[in-house]
């Protein structure tokens, strides 16, 4: 969190005062004021001027405004930074030009810091909110980033194979199919990434595998845990196009 905090206060002023004029600070003092409401009640305490209709928050003094929203950043960079935290479950909090300039900021700081002091949850989440928002190209680039500097990581890699996944397109979802392929004979116990090369075998239209691949995935992980993906929209190609294949493999066993 140093490191980041020393990125920010080494930015020129003219960046800094740009920054504050895009709605997309709002945004973070919102869910700031959501997640650490206690925390921020003194902070907030010293307002004078609170635009909540508008799109900014004006303090007493400007320089206490800047600072103000660098501490606001980074309780929001911090919640990113946690191994823990869900990327899913406020992703949708996020208009998608917002989220665009989150990837123009992780360029900015993979630019100015050192490889060794990346924060990689940081940006692994910030490429995962822009998968979510179906930016798989700039996902990708930062992902790729990430693996040049942490190429054993199994969350980066799931990352990426998702995007490629989730793209539907051809050439994409192939490469996709062949890092799940390499992770799943890595990781047989990983279900999701067993489930995904499933689905990668059904978008690229080769049923037969994609129905071998999920009887195995059937017998080894049982009929129930199965099931819940059996709807799952990747794997309409093969559900209506090898409709009998699909429901002779996806048959609940007696």
């Amino acid at each position: 969190m140093a490191e980041f905090t020393a990125f920010l206060y080494n930015r020129s002023d003219a960046v800094l005062i740009a920054l504050l004029q895009f709605g997309f600070w709002l945004l973070l003092i919102c869910l700031t004021l959501l997640i650490f409401r206690i925390q921020l009640r003194t902070l907030l305490g010293g307002l004078s001027n609170v635009k909540f209709a508008g799109v900014s928050v004006q303090l007493k003094d400007r320089h206490d405004q800047i600072e103000a929203y660098l501490t606001l950043g980074e309780a929001f960079v911090g919640m990113l930074s946690q191994s823990g935290v869900s990327v899913d479950s406020f992703w949708n909090l996020f208009p998608a030009t917002h989220v665009e300039r989150l990837y123009v900021f992780a360029l900015k700081y993979f630019k100015d810091t050192e490889k060794e002091a990346v924060n990689l949850e940081l940006l692994r989440n910030i490429a995962l909110l822009l998968m979510r928002h179906d930016r798989f190209e700039q996902s990708i680039e930062i992902l790729d980033k990430l693996l040049a500097i942490y190429p054993n990581n199994l969350t980066c890699q799931h990352i990426k194979a998702s995007t490629l996944m989730h793209t539907r397109l051809h050439k994409k979802v192939d490469a996709a199919a062949e890092m799940y392929s390499a992770l799943c004979e890595r990781y047989p116990d990983d279900f999701i990434c067993q489930m995904n090369h499933v689905c990668c075998m059904s978008i690229l239209g080769k049923h037969e595998e994609a129905m071998t691949q999920l009887a195995w995935a059937i017998s080894y992980f049982g009929f129930d845990k199965v099931s819940a993906w059996l709807e799952n929209p990747l794997l309409a190609n093969t559900r209506n196009n090898a409709r009998e294949l699909f429901m002779k493999t996806t048959k609940k066993p007696k």
